[in-house]
């Protein structure tokens, strides 16, 4: 349960306040209050990820950055993760776009933090436009392959498969 606030209007910055409660009867760690700031930048104007009507495509890109503190147990964990793509006109409201990704964390507890690089490629369909109006919104699908760099974890490859919405 929580509470997200988004401060400037012009800027993507989400200040959230989260009351976290175990759902498994005491099995978990108690319940706690965790604290998070995060943005995004790098990904308006020509980097954005907006449909473009003219050109065969074009290249996004965006830099997340996140922060989050535990209150009870004092813990925080620090992400950034910087993508940069290419979107590709398949036909009318639909894009194939490659992408590289570079993502650093760290968490308190952990003496390393842990590095990764990734490549992957979504399939992006945009909808709700209208004769006056741009795509409002986009479903994703996706495939991305990471490698470490350094980590304190014991894989070293992960594969993952993303699905999303953006309203």
């Amino acid at each position: 349960l929580g509470l997200r606030w988004k401060p400037f209007s012009s800027q993507v910055i989400y200040l959230a306040v989260e009351k976290q409660l175990p759902l498994d009867n005491g099995s978990s760690p108690a319940s706690n209050t965790m604290l998070r700031a995060s943005a995004s930048f790098l990904n308006s104007g020509k980097y954005s990820d907006d449909w473009r009507p003219t050109g065969e495509g074009w290249v996004s890109q965006n830099l997340y950055l996140d922060a989050a503190y535990y209150l009870a147990n004092q813990a925080y964990a620090l992400t950034a993760d910087y993508r940069v793509g290419y979107h590709r006109k398949i036909i009318e409201g639909q894009t194939v776009e490659p992408y590289l990704r570079l993502i650093g964390s760290k968490v308190s507890n952990e003496s390393s933090p842990d590095i990764r690089v990734g490549a992957g490629v979504r399939w992006n369909v945009w909808a709700n436009q209208s004769r006056y109006s741009a795509y409002a919104s986009r479903y994703y699908v996706g495939l991305e392959l990471q490698r470490t760099i350094k980590t304190y974890q014991t894989d070293g490859f992960a594969g993952l498969m993303t699905l999303g919405v953006r309203w």
